[in-house]
């Protein structure tokens, strides 16, 4: 099992919690940036992709990411898109991939038209709703013109929609 994280604090955390956990045997640390650490000739059942798919004006307005965390760039796709375009090559025969999508806090049609172009085959797993608090609302509000952000209701909550998706066959 490998494990790839950008972030150097990040970084250090990940090595202490395999050690604290026991795992050192199983799981393999890298620093980088998604599959650069990770060598070519490592193919996976499956990929885990937990990156930043936030815009960048939403996602520090949200004070949800600290100045040394990268967002997703300036429409939410410049940390997925890259990902996406190179998961395949790591698949192993019948592997897949998970990523996720912030449906109402970036460009997803954008991401989605490139998952489709690089998958036969998408599912979407989960489509959650996560609630926003009035300060939050707040604080969109000069992201509101902005295309790619929808703040919606349900019953008296704002929220806003993010999604997971399993990806397979590469193209």
């Amino acid at each position: 099992m490998y494990a790839v994280e950008i972030v150097g604090a990040q970084y250090i955390l990940l090595q202490e919690n395999i050690e604290n956990n026991g795992v050192a045997h199983k799981v393999s640390a890298y620093q980088g940036r998604f599959f650069e650490p990770i060598p070519p000739e490592i193919k996976a059942d499956v990929i885990i992709a937990d990156v930043s798919g936030i815009a960048e004006g939403p996602a520090r307005a949200l004070k949800w990411y600290p100045p040394e965390i990268p967002t997703g760039g300036e429409d939410g796709t410049e940390m997925i898109i890259p990902l996406l375009e190179q998961a395949g090559t790591y698949l192993a025969q019948g592997g897949r991939v998970y990523f996720p999508v912030a449906i109402d806090l970036s460009d997803s049609k954008k991401i989605m038209k490139v998952a489709e172009a690089r998958f036969g085959r998408l599912e979407e797993m989960v489509e959650p709703n996560f609630t926003l608090t009035e300060e939050q609302v707040l604080s969109l509000k000069p992201f509101e013109s902005l295309p790619y952000v929808n703040i919606g209701t349900k019953g008296s909550r704002s929220i806003w929609r993010g999604a997971i998706y399993k990806a397979t066959n590469p193209i």
